[in-house]
């Protein structure tokens, strides 16, 4: 899949993803624009790193997912029959990464998408990255996840090598984040709790530490557990509470600076114990908005935590 859809609103980049998904279209029936993207405001925080400054700080930056340093060898080993000039496809993967670092979710999703499957990941990582902290609306942040989930699986089961445990995480997050916006009910007929749990334990019995993998593991205890009760979700799941605090440490120690993980430390012991543990949850999410940001989705992070924080300090519930 090598070309974007057309049109002003979200809805028709949507119906072209299903569309593409579904065999019904082909990638000729659409031009290469997308006109809904939000750019990344003037007065946020600017992440913008060159070429070597990517490479030279890429382990930093992706120690929350592992994702390998996009070299020529990367993109030869996604196909059997790889590009006839990696290099130049390396270096369209590593602007797109600079790009998504720097909020142009825009140009790091064409960058992935245009690269074919050595770039589903990062196509991926722009795509969610927008839906959860630039779409407002539920239903189209809904929409837009539904649609990855689509793209991203239909493209796993044809890979040969099969995915990496790094790409099978990834499918995990954004399974949680897809779960967010679904009832209970839903969730539950769509069968994510089991995806969600089957996919970060795939991933994590290949790479136990694995910081991303960590937290999505222990918040799907904290969303069961938040959505049914202690006893259903033990009953029915295997969650339990104390096992939240478990992942969530684990992952810290890997990299105790993850903005990401300790805004959901912070908000999955508020929903689950509530005042009983406020005083520790707010630490958490305090600590998620002192922490520098590092790139675009840091300081988003930093904002979805510091929303948390202020509802339940104003409100005593979450939002």
């Amino acid at each position: 899949m090598h070309y974007l859809f057309p049109g002003k609103g979200l809805s028709s980049l949507i119906l072209g993803l299903a569309l593409i998904f579904s065999g019904q279209a082909t990638a000729e029936d659409f031009n290469p624009r997308i006109e809904h993207w939000q750019a990344w405001p003037e007065g946020y925080p600017q992440f913008n790193y060159s070429r070597e400054e990517l490479t030279e700080r890429w382990e930093r930056l992706h120690l929350r997912d592992q994702a390998p340093f996009p070299d020529a060898d990367y993109v030869r080993n996604f196909s059997a029959t790889p590009p006839q000039d990696p290099d130049a496809v390396a270096l369209q993967l590593l602007d797109g990464w600079r790009a998504f670092h720097a909020g142009d979710f825009e140009a790091a999703f064409r960058a992935g998408f245009e690269a074919g499957v050595p770039g589903d990941f990062l196509a991926g990582r722009a795509w969610m990255a927008y839906a959860v902290h630039r779409v407002e609306d539920e239903a189209e942040r809904r929409d837009m996840l539904q649609a990855l989930i689509g793209f991203i699986e239909e493209n796993m089961d044809k890979r040969d090598p099969p995915p990496a445990y790094w790409e099978v995480a990834g499918l995990a997050l954004i399974y949680g984040e897809y779960a967010r916006t679904l009832s209970t009910n839903r969730a539950r007929s769509e069968g994510i709790p089991g995806t969600v749990r089957d996919l970060v334990i795939e991933a994590l019995e290949a790479e136990p530490r694995h910081p991303a993998a960590l937290g999505v593991l222990a918040g799907w205890h904290a969303e069961i557990i938040g959505r049914v009760g202690r006893i259903l979700a033990r009953t029915l799941y295997g969650a339990s509470r104390d096992e939240i605090p478990e992942y969530f440490d684990r992952a810290l120690a890997i990299d105790p600076d993850l903005v990401q993980l300790h805004r959901e430390y912070g908000e999955a012991l508020l929903r689950v114990y509530g005042s009983s543990r406020e005083d520790e949850a707010l630490q958490h999410l305090r600590k998620a908005q002192e922490i520098t940001p590092i790139n675009a989705e840091d300081y988003l992070e930093q904002r979805r935590a510091q929303r948390l924080h202020d509802a339940w300090r104003s409100e005593g519930k979450l939002p």
